[in-house]
């Protein structure tokens, strides 16, 4: 439409086009096939484009040098704004949901914030947690948010045998509170722009054992505020997890960083 628009006016009345990406499908939504197309029709998209905006430095460096959606002088770099006074306001001394939840004061809780979809990948978070409540009995994990996979991910938690570990909280709006419950904050995504919930969980003061996709290694530095694993490997999710769970000095540095 803008392009139509600014073909049937003169250069000084043309519309100015700013194209926002908070995220992308260029990656882990599709086959190789579309893949490649929505990439072209993006790339086509570029030319009338006069700028395009990132949330990330990796998210520039993925849609300018990667996938060539533009040429570098047309992309800027504008980071997310967020209110985080009320996750920053989160202390030891702050309420949780362990006794509502009749969670153990000395049980590991591990938990996930976000959308229940594909990309999330909640398959090898729960794959990642039977291997971590073989060697934690106690653990727990606990799922918050909704999607269309929740029934799907549900079953897999009781074939992998540990639906009962398991806590699939729906969409909740005390996330100050559910953070202040939980021990580590876990994203096992395929592909991510800026994660919110990431942001949050650190605001919040939790050490984060992430994916290193999309713009989480922007955020999650390794070794310094969290730990970054591969996309995919259930295993490599697990041992980051309990390298911490079994050294509280490390988890407590990661969660001031």
């Amino acid at each position: 439409a803008a392009m139509v628009f600014n073909i049937v006016r003169s250069r000084v009345n043309r519309c100015l086009v700013v194209h926002t990406y908070h995220g992308n499908v260029f990656r882990g939504y599709f086959g190789s096939v579309v893949s490649w197309f929505v990439r072209f029709v993006e790339q086509l998209a570029g030319f009338c484009t006069d700028y395009v905006v990132v949330i990330s430095e990796q998210q520039f460096t993925e849609i300018v040098r990667d996938l060539r959606i533009v040429p570098r002088e047309k992309a800027k770099v504008v980071p997310l704004g967020l209110d985080l006074e009320r996750f920053l306001a989160v202390s030891p001394s702050s309420p949780s949901l362990r006794e509502e939840l009749t969670i153990s004061r000395t049980s590991l809780v591990l938990g996930f914030v976000g959308r229940l979809v594909m990309i999330k990948d909640l398959e090898t978070l729960l794959r990642a947690f039977k291997v971590i409540q073989g060697k934690i009995e106690s653990a727990v994990l606990l799922v918050a948010g909704d999607g269309p996979i929740r029934g799907e991910m549900v079953s897999l938690a009781q074939s992998l045998g540990v639906a009962g570990g398991v806590t699939f909280l729906g969409w909740r709006h005390d996330l100050p509170v559910l953070y202040r419950t939980m021990d580590i904050f876990l994203l096992s995504s395929r592909n991510e722009g800026t994660p919110v919930s990431v942001i949050e969980a650190m605001a919040a003061g939790l050490p984060v054992v992430a994916t290193n996709v999309g713009g989480v290694p922007d955020l999650v530095k390794h070794e310094s505020s969290g730990l970054l694993v591969p996309p995919g490997a259930p295993v490599a999710l697990a041992e980051a997890v309990l390298r911490l769970a079994g050294d509280t000095h490390t988890r407590a540095a990661l969660g001031v960083e």
